[in-house]
């Protein structure tokens, strides 16, 4: 039976390619059924050499490219790489690297398709068609054919491959559709523990991380909330069970959240976005509570309630209903929503920043209304109004910074108040604003 058309159940990075060939809004549904089947055109192939089987970061990067690439490049994600390669990341079971690719969605084949974007993971860039990833615990980035960029891998975990394998995604994304032709011609790369400074600085490099914080509230489990979860349910616990994550969200996984949220898939429509994570979170061995309302300013952290929020909102009032004072610290992440921002990335770390919400956001709500979607979507009655143009590698790359800020917290890193970035425009738009150095004010939070 045909899935009937709405809201939640379009494809909302279909909107991009609507948006890029406004002659499709024209059409209705067949405009919109014609930019999903461009997006079905597209193929990924990652081809990986013998360090994949040493490093966590690698394996991370490699996962989260398959993770948001088969969300993007819809045609499919091919894997070139040795069979029974051990895991080296938290996983529900003992399982392969393999296994593992099989169950993100991967096609597992010893065939390269020249004609593919690739990424390489240990190996050497070929061409302007391919990018090489380069990673550690701290740092994560893309080579170009030609360069020579060597890393520094004493510290090796999660957080920086999990940077490179969304970035390297994003930047094939950009080129594939003609959306920035030039997205692979240079090197590029970003520090998790100084994205303030140049990520191949001698002091960019980061500390080998022992401890990592205790607790985490997360407010709001769509696109931003699952990247998240994801990258939180990678992070090194020796314990898990001691770790606690409070999940708030009411909605439910929707047909629109697959292409956009890294734990939904087709077996998730219907469950509440809460469960969805939760799965994640305590197959891993990690405590979770789950809050299926809104969160509003009744809710206030209480003896042994985690005491770092991070939140994933797409409303101005959201935001301003929660008192930052309330917690030791608040992330809030927004991105952008049309075919020219949807890259776009803004972090705003309270109280470091010396601001309140409503000096950022004012009080009036900003609905997203693009024309071209609109007509496009006229056949199921509602458009696209208040529906942004998105996809997972975004939500990833901004997982990194949000986590990473938590976990440079106590290691008494630099303190950043507010970071904004486009990812195609990464070396000349990426504000960082440092406000210097954090000392205890994460500590009653709880180390592990």
């Amino acid at each position: 039976m045909e899935t009937e058309l709405n809201i939640d159940s379009t494809n909302r990075l279909a909107g991009f390619v609507i948006e890029q060939k406004p002659e499709l809004a024209e059409k209705g549904k067949e405009g919109y059924l014609e930019a999903v089947s461009i997006l079905n055109s597209m193929k990924l192939q990652l081809i990986c050499g013998d360090e994949i089987k040493k490093s966590k970061s690698l394996q991370a990067a490699l996962i989260t490219a398959v993770n948001t690439g088969k969300r993007a490049f819809l045609g499919g994600v091919n894997v070139n790489i040795d069979d029974n390669i051990g895991f080296l990341l938290p996983w529900s079971k003992p399982i392969t690297l393999n296994e593992v690719l099989k169950e993100l969605g991967a096609n597992l084949n010893d065939k390269i398709d020249e004609c593919c974007f690739a990424l390489m993971f240990g190996l050497k860039a070929q061409n302007r068609n391919s990018l090489r990833l380069v990673c550690n615990g701290w740092q994560g980035g893309v080579e170009c054919a030609g360069d020579n960029i060597e890393l520094n891998n004493d510290s090796d975990f999660a957080l920086g491959g999990i940077l490179a394998g969304s970035l390297a995604v994003a930047l094939g994304f950009l080129r594939v559709t003609n959306e920035k032709i030039d997205s692979c011609s240079k090197s590029i790369g970003i520090s998790l523990w100084r994205p303030d400074l140049n990520w191949l600085d001698k002091e960019a490099i980061g500390p080998e991380i022992s401890y990592l914080p205790q607790k985490y509230w997360l407010v709001g489990l769509g696109h931003l909330g699952q990247a998240f979860t994801w990258t939180i349910g990678l992070l090194p616990f020796s314990n898990p069970k001691e770790v606690k994550v409070y999940l708030q969200d009411k909605d439910y996984v929707s047909i629109a959240n697959i292409e956009t949220g890294l734990l939904s898939g087709k077996e998730n429509v219907g469950v509440k976005k809460t469960r969805v994570c939760s799965s994640w979170l305590e197959d891993r061995g990690i405590n979770t509570s789950m809050i299926e309302r809104k969160f509003n300013s009744s809710y206030k952290p209480i003896d042994g309630d985690p005491l770092i929020l991070i939140r994933g909102l797409d409303s101005v009032t959201a935001r301003i209903d929660i008192d930052s004072t309330d917690f030791s610290q608040v992330m809030d992440c927004g991105i952008g929503g049309s075919k020219t921002d949807f890259d776009s990335i803004s972090i705003y770390n309270f109280p470091a920043i010396n601001k309140v919400p409503k000096d950022i956001w004012g009080e009036k709500e900003v609905m997203i209304n693009n024309k071209n979607n609109e007509k496009a979507m006229q056949f199921v009655g509602c458009g696209f109004y208040g529906k942004a143009i998105s996809t997972s590698f975004v939500g990833a790359i901004s997982s990194c910074f949000v986590i990473a800020e938590t976990v440079r917290g106590i290691y008494g890193g630099i303190k950043i108040s507010e970071i904004n970035l486009s990812i195609r425009n990464l070396l000349n738009e990426c504000y960082v604003n440092p406000t210097g150095n954090y000392t205890t004010e994460l500590s009653n939070n709880g180390i592990v």
